[in-house]
């Protein structure tokens, strides 16, 4: 079987839902014998014709001919369609109006034409002086078009599910609710907290590591001295924040996906900080819980609806009050893991191939 895959974009250079993307059918490709054609729509990226051996076709133009005129090439013969949505992935502003209107026209050319919609993101939010504010509900529109058009849709989050639901009554019901997994890597026989160095890692960009050694320098340092950590692996941009930090810090920098794995499944702790109710996006959360790393985060985030509670599946460093036995902090870890395991990298390509095959997402 082949599929043709839609992303607004392929490695080089490292993306998050490109990254997702190119893993996942490598996934459906070993372990469901799924091939994968991708289509990057969106002139920006430049990149090759063939990625990790997908082979890959761009738009000329960023309008509807130009992907329709692909998808009318690549997406016959019954071959469905797996769209990678993002608004802002495919048009400045977060409303790509030319892209769902090709995705309409190809719908509508033949009954055989099937669109798998996975929505990474739904719309966005802002003061309101903002552009997001008022081009929020043109990208709602965009997104419920799209949830009406397609087959079968999924989100990372329950929230998103909902909202489609309401706003697509035809899929109420028939939305998967998948959180992302980790685009660095899996390690299910990782060794236990106690066998590992008592080390923090602080995994993500440059803000977030100019934050984590400012703007949470105290919550940061009580939690270190609370979790006995003796030392602190950055992973990603370098901060000359850390400079004057109680603690060693040793900075990585930015590092292929098999290094950030091995550098993860070596220490206990990892600090992070993400919108609150939207923690089932977070790829780093992700890594975190898939290397049996104890989540840290640096203020509560209220992401219940999909599965996650504080104290049980992470904790929030300004809440540590007294020191946290080892074998508190390992059922934290294996807790956020077995959360995790439910929608793994097989998992969810197990449910993706589900639904190139049969039109729906069946349950795991």
């Amino acid at each position: 079987m082949e599929s043709i895959h839609v992303v607004p974009r392929l490695a080089p250079p490292v993306g998050g839902v490109g990254d997702y993307a190119l893993l996942l059918a490598d996934e459906l490709r070993k372990a469901h014998g799924i091939k994968t054609r991708f289509i990057v729509a969106n002139t920006g990226w430049q990149g090759p014709s063939e990625v990790n051996g997908f082979s890959v076709a761009k738009v000329s133009a960023n309008d509807a001919d130009s992907l329709l005129a692909l998808l009318t090439r690549d997406a016959s013969d019954g071959r469905p369609v797996l769209l990678h949505y993002v608004g802002y992935g495919y048009a400045k502003r977060g409303c790509p109006f030319w892209l769902v209107q090709a995705l309409t026209k190809w719908r509508r050319r033949a009954s055989s034409n099937r669109l798998i919609t996975m929505f990474h993101e739904l719309y966005a939010r802002g003061p309101v002086l903002s552009s997001s504010f008022w081009n929020s509900p043109f990208q709602r529109w965009l997104a419920t078009r799209l949830a009406t058009l397609s087959d079968a849709c999924a989100t990372n989050m329950a929230r998103h599910a909902q909202f489609l639901a309401r706003r697509a009554p035809a899929q109420r019901g028939r939305i998967a609710v998948t959180p992302v997994f980790s685009t660095v890597g899996e390690a299910p026989d990782s060794p236990s907290l106690s066998a590992r160095a008592p080390h923090l890692a602080i995994f993500g960009g440059a803000r977030w590591q100019d934050d984590a050694f400012t703007k949470y320098r105290d919550a940061l340092r009580s939690a270190c001295e609370l979790l006995q950590i003796e030392r602190i692996i950055t992973i990603g941009a370098p901060t000359a924040a850390a400079a004057d930090f109680d603690l060693p810090v040793e900075m990585r920098g930015i590092l292929p996906a098999a290094e950030v794995s091995r550098c993860l499944s070596r220490v206990r702790v990892g600090l992070l900080n993400y919108f609150s109710g939207y923690l089932g996006k977070s790829t780093i959360f992700a890594g975190y819980c898939a290397h049996g790393v104890m989540p840290l985060f640096c203020a509560p985030n209220h992401s219940e609806p999909d599965g996650l509670v504080g104290g049980r599946h992470y904790v929030v460093a300004s809440q540590i009050t007294e020191p946290l036995s080892p074998e508190a902090m390992q059922q934290i870890a294996d807790q956020a893991t077995e959360w995790y395991s439910g929608h793994s990298i097989a998992k969810t390509a197990t449910r993706v191939a589900g639904a190139l095959r049969e039109g729906m997402f069946l349950p795991c």
